[in-house]
């Protein structure tokens, strides 16, 4: 099992996703919390909840006013997530955002639609260091 005994927070609106990625993951092995309100405090207080974490997948378009930029603002603000891997899944303009979220110090950027039989791979890449920028 690829994602064996991790801790995973996906901070996402929309329960499709949620279910794919929560599926793909635990297949895997992994434990999944999720956010899906999409803003700052409230993406903050569910991640500070589930310590100690292996990764955050954050997505980009909320619908809240926010966007997973600014939640990612706020959880790097944190001392706790300093060597925490933060990475954006969207279905936004990826040629637009990769440079963008490279710029901010995001960890990786994964285009939606995931791969499903790439996905669980990547995030044991992300989490052994690697960092993985796809471009659907």
């Amino acid at each position: 099992m690829l994602l064996k005994n991790k801790r995973i927070v996906y901070i996402e609106d929309d329960l499709r996703n949620r279910k794919l990625v929560e599926l793909l993951v635990t297949a895997e092995g992994a434990d999944i919390w999720f956010e899906r309100w999409g803003t700052p405090g409230t993406a903050l207080a569910i991640v500070m909840g589930y310590q100690p974490l292996d990764l955050i997948l954050l997505d980009l378009m909320f619908t809240r006013g926010y966007d997973g930029y600014d939640i990612y603002a706020a959880l790097r603000k944190q001392s706790e997530f300093d060597s925490v891997p933060i990475v954006m899944v969207s279905a936004a303009d990826a040629a637009v955002e990769i440079p963008k979220a490279r710029r901010l110090g995001l960890t990786s950027y994964i285009a939606k639609p995931i791969d499903s039989d790439l996905f669980a791979q990547q995030l044991k890449d992300i989490m052994d260091g690697h960092a993985i920028w796809v471009n659907a």
